[in-house]
């Protein structure tokens, strides 16, 4: 009878444990990752293409030599905290 009682006392515990297993079902939650909103500064992109010859044109701006389109760059890029070009 003791036999019998240890190992019904067993199994319950074995089911118990297994039905706590599958019970336990992974969550998952929604992270707001950090995005500034569209009114928030200057928010356009800059384009800079290289036309050969030292010369490169942003956005529709005229061309201009490599080290005025560093300057200009630098000025559009000054307050943004995003610097993507």
């Amino acid at each position: 009878m003791r036999k019998f009682s240890v190992m019904s006392a067993i199994l319950l515990a074995l089911c118990v444990i297994a039905l706590v297993a599958l019970a336990a079902e992974p969550s998952a939650f929604i992270v707001a990752i950090a995005d500034a909103p569209t009114q928030c500064g200057d928010g356009r992109p800059i384009v800079a293409r290289a036309l050969g010859n030292g010369r490169i044109r942003l956005n529709a701006e005229p061309e201009v030599s490599v080290d005025e389109a560093v300057s200009r760059i630098h000025e559009v890029m000054r307050y943004r905290a995003e610097r993507v070009v």
